[in-house]
Order: structure tokens, then sequence, then C-alpha cells
């Protein structure tokens, strides 16, 4: 019997420390590439859930679509282990 996937992370609510540390780590590794980060473009992605109330809000984050669409995006392996996962690239 297969087992079952792990659970895919639940959408969080950004903070700018987070942008920092990706932007940080960006440059880093940019760098020792041997490229100029201030030469490369960055971006971010955002999803916005509407809702009448935080209960509302909180009920369409728990649809397993939703987290997909939150997860998908996830660009490095650091995120993926802060949620105690693996992803496809480290």
């Amino acid at each position: 019997m297969r087992s079952r996937p792990p659970e895919l992370p639940a959408p969080r609510r950004a903070h700018p420390d987070d942008y920092v540390e990706e932007v940080q780590q960006f440059n880093r590794l940019a760098e020792e590439a041997g490229n100029d980060p201030d030469d490369m473009t960055r971006l971010m992605l955002f999803a916005v859930v509407p809702g009448d109330t935080e209960e509302q809000v909180e009920e369409m984050l728990r649809n397993p679509l939703v987290r997909w669409d939150a997860a998908a995006p996830v660009p490095g392996g650091n995120t993926w282990k802060r949620h105690g996962l693996a992803g496809d690239m480290g």
C-alpha cells in the first residue's frame, strides 16, 4: 500500500523579515555564481484570499487547491524544509 503524501504547507501570512532573508540568500548565491545581484530582477508572488469574515478566509485557506497554490511557487529547499517537507529543488 502506498503511503500518503505529506500535507502541503498552509498559506502563511508574509512577513517582511522573510523577504529580507530570501533576498540575502539570493544575493549570496548570485555572487557565489559570479553574478552581480544588482543586475538581476527579483520576483515576489502573493496570493490574495478575500472573504467577508476571518472565519470565511480561514475556511478557504484549508481548501487543498488553495494550499497547493500557496505551495507550488515556493522556490527553494529551505522554504520546503521550514514546512517539514522536501521539495524538488533540494
